[in-house]
């Protein structure tokens, strides 16, 4: 055997594999980053100032000119087969998925921001990503945690843009608290650019 081989053989050994979690988790917030960049939309990484609350994106929306609507949106996203697992079917046909959780707080937290949430199941084999906007009306509370549906007509593509715009217009316009910092788009800045645009 040679000295490389044993090298090798040593740090193959010695080596702790990544967690299968980790590898699809990753690939699933890669997926619904291109899918809303290939919408024309800005997303954002929220990377290591996650804290817990649940938030993997920040997506700054835009319409079909890819013109700033003035509106951001957050998204957990879930990437694997496990968040294909529940179904909803009727007449045979799959009308969408049960996305669960047992933490409580953080879908009051999520509820009570006035940021829109979405939470996005990302099919990482068909390379699909299903949206669901987080609202009270929508979640069901189960006692042990909640659920909500996750729709199989709702994708991250261009014939959702219309709804996708419709949705991030309900978050709260103009000037957004994000931890500490203000977001804004001047009146006169928007009026300038939407007005170049056409």
């Amino acid at each position: 055997m040679s000295d490389w081989d044993q090298h090798h053989d040593a740090l193959t050994d010695a080596a702790i594999p990544v967690a299968e979690t980790h590898v699809t988790g990753n690939l699933g917030v890669a997926q619904a980053t291109h899918d809303f960049l290939q919408l024309g939309w800005g997303p954002v990484p929220n990377g290591t100032e996650d804290a817990g609350v649940g938030i993997d994106l920040f997506v700054f929306g835009r319409d079909e000119h890819r013109r700033d609507l003035g509106h951001w949106v957050t998204a957990q996203v879930k990437g694997g087969d496990s968040y294909f697992d529940e179904p909803e079917r009727k007449d045979g046909q799959v009308h969408g998925w049960f996305f669960r959780d047992t933490d409580d707080k953080l879908l009051n937290y999520w509820l009570s921001q006035p940021l829109v949430h979405l939470i996005v199941l990302c099919n990482t084999a068909s390379r699909v990503s299903y949206w669901v906007h987080v609202t009270e009306d929508r979640v069901r509370r189960t006692g042990k945690g909640w659920k909500i549906l996750v729709p199989a007509d709702q994708v991250i593509d261009e014939a959702s843009r219309g709804e996708l715009e419709r949705v991030a217009s309900t978050s709260a316009a103009g000037a957004l608290g994000l931890e500490g910092s203000v977001w804004s788009t001047p009146q006169h800045m928007s009026n300038e650019t939407h007005g170049a645009a056409q």
